[in-house]
């Protein structure tokens, strides 16, 4: 059955024209993204080589311009990001500083177009990537691509020992923990792991404790109190340890556990410090 109004029906067929029109107008009107060859151009200018026999003053303008310039493209369009990366594929392996500085770029710009080839930096041992330039891509990919970066550094951080050089084990366990605190998933179990592991690095059990000190809970308890008790643990680690309980834990907690172990204590250098921090802190 056809409408009996007619005009409405016209009127209704007017009014979306214009709409469209409009829409087609407002997009038309958008600005179009700066060409990023001159940008790119610019990052390249930026990071040209210094000679090692400039003057101190010329040398500390030139790391000025870098910093500003790569803080200002950072944050580019995704065409600006996939020249970068582009140019990144161009450069010579050797002008390093560059390289790292077009990778920066690529990946804050575009990440969703660099995200799987800074994964696969991370794991590629050769002449390809140094392992300056993997370490950067290991934080750049917690930075831009946080749940990628968990899925792949979580096994790394579970097993330091791997016959493959990777990035140092402190600089994945520390984007592994910016990256897990992103997207919400901190595994703590993992992270006691790391802590209590003596197959761990000595500076990535002492950033786990750091970390255990921000998260209070059984686990951590437990991990923390192993800490204190192994005898063959360094001073530092325990004393770290002793530190993160009292970061951590409800302070009655803290206090009964330091008492104790220091009711147990025979390194008399480590009993002086738990007796001043239960001084300082329990009164």
């Amino acid at each position: 059955m056809q409408s009996s109004f007619p005009h409405a029906r016209r009127a209704l067929a007017h009014t979306s024209l214009l709409l469209l029109a409009a829409c087609g107008s407002r997009a038309s009107d958008a600005p179009p993204a700066p060409d990023p060859a001159p940008l790119v151009r610019e990052l390249e200018e930026a990071f040209a080589p210094v000679s090692d026999s400039t003057t101190s003053d010329v040398k500390d303008r030139a790391l000025t311009l870098r910093r500003t310039t790569l803080e200002r493209l950072r944050g580019g369009s995704p065409e600006l990001g996939r020249a970068a990366w582009k140019r990144f594929q161009e450069v010579e392996k050797t002008n390093e500083e560059l390289r790292v500085a077009l990778l920066d770029v690529a990946s804050h710009s575009a990440p969703d177009d660099v995200k799987r080839e800074l994964a696969r930096m991370v794991g590629t041992y050769g002449p390809e990537f140094t392992l300056r330039l993997r370490t950067h891509a290991v934080r750049f990919l917690a930075e831009v691509a946080p749940k990628e970066a968990v899925e792949l550094l979580t096994p790394l951080v579970r097993e330091p020992q791997r016959a493959t050089t990777y990035p140092p084990q402190e600089t994945l366990l520390e984007c592994w923990i910016d990256a897990s605190r992103k997207v919400g998933s901190l595994d703590e179990r993992l992270l006691a792991d790391v802590a209590i592991g003596i197959r761990q690095p000595a500076d990535a059990r002492y950033r786990a404790i750091e970390e255990l000190g921000r998260v209070a809970s059984p686990v951590t308890r437990d991990a923390l109190e192993l800490v204190l008790t192994e005898s063959g643990s360094d001073g530092y680690l325990r004393r770290k340890a002793a530190q993160a309980v009292i970061d951590g834990l409800p302070r009655a907690e803290a206090c009964a556990l330091l008492e104790r172990i220091a009711d147990r204590e025979v390194d008399q250098v480590f009993l002086v410090f738990l007796a001043d921090m239960l001084q300082k802190n329990c009164p």
